[in-house]
């Protein structure tokens, strides 16, 4: 009997791999959907042992593909997973088609049991050979459903070490006798933060790429007409996730950052307008929904600038999402001008919004702080953004500054060397 086991995580599908070698069964190992997928078109396996959470493509999607094929729907699919581990992950992987639902770890007389009874069951035709039990769109608000609870649950873990970090801080300013140990303390929080993003960063960006895939099928139809208020609906989920993913990228950077390993640029020449153009593309949908016209005023003697096209555009659409996220209920501009100054760049982001208060300004660039914890709440962000646009910035050799008049409005401002090879 040939079995196939998919399992981003070495450790299990060694472990997987040295039962089936001992039992005589001749086993292939994907360390993906994708890879999956192949194996089965060249080799098609007798079962089939994967795991839920894996990059590119998960389990769920992995034996939708596989039970919707004719070719493929008979062969018998084992969940074996740490993360999916409730009663309705349960439900929906059944439901999906699967033969069992198993928990890891497993002992492995359990699983080679449990191997033998599925294999038992598809010689008397009692498996499941047919393909989903569930619709598509069944299927997209289960499992969106179930992302959502547990992304929320990681974000709550996160605001509360940041929350603890930030109370660190204060206890480090306010009390010199307490330096010390509260350094330590700190030092510890931060590492202890650093891993848990680290590996969050693969866990959470794995679910949101999945409810980005499949709100952009929804959103271009590609599976059936909506109706405006599904529409909404889509679209509200389309953009949260955007932004989530936006905020985790952000910290991920700042791990970094705060580590003092710098990240990594690939310096080419790209021509300034087409790259902002292409920053706008990502704000275009937020800045209409909040009423925000955007205008640009660029040189007409600045065309190309050597940087890195990826890291300049994050740092112009962190800008440009800023000045919308904190614009007035009644809408406003957002000016962006681009100005060549002898051997340097000068760009700049305008808005008509909320402003800040003086006192506030120097520590706007400090990783997760926002001016006022009230702002939090209201308009969202972990202060991580600006403080990575910052070290970009600077890593490019330019420097980053804001101007603002509280309830009038903020300009935040940044240079880039036109040259690299200067």
């Amino acid at each position: 009997m040939k079995v196939l086991i998919v399992d981003n995580n070495t450790k299990y599908r060694t472990l997987l791999s040295k039962i089936m070698l001992s039992h005589g069964f001749d086993f292939s190992e994907a360390q993906n959907g994708y890879e999956a997928l192949e194996r089965v078109e060249t080799e098609p396996p007798d079962l089939i042992i994967s795991d839920i959470i894996m990059p590119e493509m998960d389990g769920f999607m992995l034996i939708r593909k596989i039970k919707g094929k004719k070719k493929t729907k008979g062969i018998p699919f084992i969940f074996f997973t740490k993360n999916f581990i409730g009663d309705e992950d349960r439900e929906l992987g059944l439901s999906l088609g699967a033969a069992r639902f198993l928990k890891k770890p497993l002992k492995p007389v359990e699983l080679l049991k449990e191997i033998d009874s599925v294999m038992n069951e598809r010689k008397s035709r009692k498996s499941k050979l047919a393909g989903p039990e569930i619709t598509d769109k069944e299927y997209l608000k289960k499992y969106s459903t179930q992302l959502s609870l547990k992304l929320e649950s990681r974000i709550r873990m996160l605001e509360e070490e940041i929350e603890k970090r930030k109370k660190i801080e204060v206890e480090l300013r306010n009390s010199e006798k307490k330096l010390i140990i509260a350094k330590d303390e700190a030092l510890r929080a931060s590492r202890v933060k650093s891993d848990f993003l680290m590996k969050m960063s693969h866990e959470l960006r794995t679910p949101l790429n999945s409810v980005l895939g499949f709100s952009q099928m929804l959103k271009i139809k590609k599976i059936g007409e909506l109706n405006e208020k599904q529409e909404e609906y889509i679209d509200n989920i389309f953009y949260s996730a955007t932004h989530l993913l936006g905020i985790i990228n952000d910290m991920l950077d700042l791990v970094k950052v705060e580590s003092g390993e710098k990240l990594p640029l690939s310096i080419h020449s790209f021509t300034v307008i087409e790259a902002i153009d292409e920053a706008l593309i990502f704000v275009k949908d937020k800045a209409r929904q909040k009423k925000i016209h955007i205008l640009k005023e660029i040189d007409p003697g600045l065309s190309k600038i050597d940087a890195d096209k990826l890291r300049f555009k994050q740092i112009l659409i962190n800008l440009i999402d800023n000045a919308i996220k904190f614009s007035k209920p009644q809408g406003g501009t957002v000016n962006i001008t681009a100005e060549k100054i002898g051997d340097n760049v000068q760009f700049s982001v305008s808005d008509t919004g909320i402003g800040i208060e003086e006192k506030e300004i120097d520590s706007l660039f400090v990783p997760f702080y926002q001016a006022d914890s009230g702002i939090s709440r209201r308009y969202g962000g972990a202060g991580a953004g600006l403080a990575v646009a910052k070290q970009l910035v600077e890593e490019h050799g330019g420097r980053m500054w804001v101007e603002s008049i509280f309830g009038e409005g903020s300009t935040f401002s940044f240079t880039l060397p036109l040259n690299q090879n200067n």
